[in-house]
């Protein structure tokens, strides 16, 4: 694989993760609005919240 090659598949890569990234914020943000509006408890919106944080630090 040449340098080109590589470049590419690095910026594949990370433009990847930032879609992911960005899914994750979503989700964040859906769950958010979710308990403002008392349709999940808080201990269920904090569950959800431990789970994409922790999707988070698995994509960085």
């Amino acid at each position: 694989m040449d340098s080109n090659e590589e470049q590419e598949e690095w910026i594949k890569r990370a433009k990847s993760l930032e879609s992911e990234m960005e899914k994750i914020r979503i989700r964040k943000r859906k769950f958010q609005m979710m308990y403002v509006d008392e349709l999940i408890s808080k201990e269920d919106y904090r569950e959800r919240l431990q789970e994409l944080t922790a999707e988070e630090e698995i994509e960085h």
